[in-house]
């Protein structure tokens, strides 16, 4: 009798020590799950709202470490607005995407890190930063344009990669909800020696998505290509399923920018493109560069690249397109490209959960009329959300034009 109680007992002290055992945070796999604006301050101002109105998924933002740690062991995340951003973000539902960025004149002397004070110093910070904001799913990318003038000097392979493999791994142990990504590549030219000599240094076994800037002065769609070239390189180094991340791709107003005069009506059909085309190539996370414009002067790129003006209160086109995107397509998920024998033509279907569909059309070349499958029909919404116009199961004929339209069911 006493040796079945003892037995009892013992059964139910295991059933308690596995109650009370936290289980692990289960890490969703990086599908699609929404696009995202990039920005330029820390805190909780006006602007946060506004983005959730424009129904954006991701927020990215630099988490400077010399600003965070100005004296050594000293780290301040609180009076440089981390905290406030980090919260008023998450309580919007927004998900932060950090950039663990750049280096920290404490520990090396240059805009880079080079020695083993550096990494460790690097690595310290990296790990203050995780444990404080873990369990809230954030994109955590690994500096930022490491390729070009913001890692000094070139060429950095050895150096860059070593700080992924040891910076990847405090992320994942300290924050088993995030997302490890790098190296925010300037740029998407798969001929790149330096993309392929950190691909040989094994970069992409410390990742878990591939970020890439693919800045043009040609239209949003020549980016197919990139991808497809690209995608093909990855698989030639790893047998994991490394998915793109277009971490940062805008397109700027400023008289001249890359040769270009946009005005701010093309600038949204280009962001919206953007964004689709994107979804069409099944890359699952999309950041516009920028939120607002940076400045007042017309003619300086950096100064122009907003959805909205200096004054955040002044919205551009681009927003409210955006905007309207966002809106139409939340809960919706790439399905299929229709085919109209005109390659420039782009009918792209969307589906959610409960298999309704929505498309999007647009085309690269000039207006023209195209002619839908019997099963396409619903009312016409232009890209800044207005409705133009209904099609019926008798009638499928719909302009395109280099401007997106949605059909919508009724």
């Amino acid at each position: 009798m006493i040796k079945a109680k003892k037995i009892v007992v013992l059964f139910l002290l295991v059933l308690l020590i596995i109650f009370l055992t936290p289980k692990p945070i289960e890490k969703k796999k990086l599908t699609f799950s929404g696009h995202g604006v990039n920005i330029h301050f820390t805190g909780n101002p006006k602007d946060i709202g506004l983005i959730k109105v424009a129904d954006f998924k991701y927020v990215r933002m630099d988490l400077i470490w010399s600003n965070i740690e100005r004296r050594k062991k000293v780290y301040d995340f609180q009076n440089t607005g981390y905290d406030q951003l980090t919260q008023s973000l998450t309580n919007k539902g927004i998900t932060p995407y950090y950039i663990l960025d750049y280096s920290n004149k404490l520990y090396e002397q240059k805009n880079s890190i080079v020695t083993e004070k550096g990494r460790k110093a690097y690595c310290e910070f990296v790990a203050k930063a995780t444990n404080r904001y873990k369990n809230n799913g954030i994109i955590w990318e690994i500096w930022n344009e490491p390729n070009i003038k913001y890692w000094e000097t070139q060429p950095n392979y050895d150096d860059y990669v070593l700080l992924v493999e040891r910076a990847s791994k405090i992320i994942k142990k300290n924050d088993p909800s995030g997302f490890v990504v790098a190296p925010a590549l300037a740029g998407v030219n798969w001929k790149s020696i330096w993309m392929k000599e950190v691909f040989k240094r094994g970069i992409l076994n410390y990742i878990d998505g591939f970020s890439v800037h693919p800045y043009r002065e040609t239209i949003p769609e020549t980016v197919v290509q990139d991808y497809k070239a690209l995608k093909k390189l990855i698989a030639e180094f790893t047998r994991k399923k490394i998915p793109i991340i277009s971490g940062e791709w805008g397109y700027s107003t400023a008289k001249g920018w890359r040769g270009l005069n946009l005005t701010d009506d093309l600038q949204a059909a280009y962001a919206v493109r953007m964004f689709l085309i994107n979804q069409y190539q099944r890359v699952p996370i999309s950041i516009w560069y920028d939120w607002k414009n940076d400045g007042l002067d017309p003619n300086d790129g950096e100064h122009n690249f907003g959805l909205r003006g200096h004054d955040v209160t002044e919205p551009k086109l681009g927003y409210y397109a955006v905007k309207t995107v966002n809106n139409i397509l939340n809960g919706f998920y790439f399905y299929k490209r229709l085919k109209t024998g005109n390659d420039n033509d782009y009918l792209i279907v969307f589906k959610d959960s409960l298999d309704r569909i929505k498309v999007a059309g647009w085309t690269t070349r000039n207006i023209h009329e195209v002619i839908l499958p019997k099963n396409i029909y619903g009312k016409i919404i232009t890209m800044y959300g207005e409705k133009i116009g209904t099609i019926n199961k008798n009638d499928t004929r719909v302009i395109l034009s280099s401007k997106p339209i949605y059909i919508l069911p009724d």
